[in-house]
């Protein structure tokens, strides 16, 4: 019975983070889309979305979720950069 409950508790947990990931790779996705309406999208974005996919695919949700997690970070990044947003930025420079 034991035996039985643990097995059925590491089921949930892995689809559990399977749903977490790919709801990361939306995420990341999401900010990509928005990021490139300001032509802020960043070169390696894309790349490491796919990278997370194929990670998801063999079952590392883990490192799925940190690829999509990085994806996410530098598409909105690139989005900050071109729109102005970005208060750790200074553009006093080119006044």
């Amino acid at each position: 019975m034991k035996i039985a409950l643990t097995c059925l508790l590491c089921l949930f947990s892995t689809l559990s983070f399977a749903k977490d990931a790919k709801t990361a790779i939306l995420e990341a996705k999401q900010a990509q889309h928005e990021a490139n309406a300001v032509n802020g999208e960043w070169r390696d974005v894309n790349k490491t979305i796919q990278q997370a996919e194929a990670a998801l695919i063999k079952g590392d949700t883990q490192k799925a979720n940190t690829l999509a997690a990085h994806a996410k970070e530098q598409a909105e990044l690139g989005k900050q950069q071109m729109t102005g947003n970005d208060s750790s930025v200074t553009t006093d420079f080119l006044k």
